[in-house]
């Protein structure tokens, strides 16, 4: 199936799921979404997807790895990011709720009081963007945890949000390559 309309996509270990303008979740390479799952806003993948739903919930589907728990039962999540066996999803009050336990995953805390607006996860550690402002990283290695020291560095551009606003690119106008 197309995925023209699509306004979210993720991918990962070959697997690619879209979430489309009216809400349905498509994944025309794995597993297919289950017919209750309801619209969609979200979705990302790691070894199975998992899309946020219009009723700001998480749901899972496909089978999970070994040892692979359940996201937490959170409601009016936000933001979802999958990765390496771990999730980690924000709710509206920018609280991180994070899960691990698949075979071969690292697994780590969450800094305690942690509200973020956007996070970040790799193999080791996850990243967030405080609401209060700057950013912080934590996990099992401090080398990939430790942030830049404050630039300026070489090639470094600042954006103010007045700027993003002026960069932004034009909507898309249906087709992939914009025509």
């Amino acid at each position: 199936e197309s995925l023209v309309d699509a306004v979210h996509i993720s991918k990962a270990h070959g697997l690619l799921c879209a979430v489309r303008v009216a809400g349905d979740a498509l994944c025309p390479s794995g597993p297919v979404p289950p017919a209750d799952l309801g619209p969609a806003v979200m979705i990302d993948v790691d070894t199975r997807p998992c899309a946020i739903t219009r009723d700001a919930i998480v749901r899972c589907w496909g089978p999970p790895q070994p040892g692979e728990p359940p996201p937490p039962p959170v409601n009016d999540v936000v933001e979802l990011e999958l990765g390496y066996g771990q999730g980690c999803l924000l709710d509206v009050s920018g609280t991180a709720h994070c899960w691990s336990g698949a075979v071969g995953s690292v697994g780590f805390a969450v800094p305690e009081g942690l509200r973020a607006t956007t996070l970040s996860l790799n193999s080791r550690n996850g990243c967030g963007i405080r609401r209060a402002g700057g950013t912080i990283c934590w996990g099992e290695d401090p080398s990939e945890s430790a942030l830049p020291e404050p630039g300026p560095w070489p090639g470094q551009v600042t954006i103010t949000p007045a700027r993003l606003l002026e960069t932004r690119p034009a909507p898309p106008t249906g087709t992939i390559d914009g025509r």
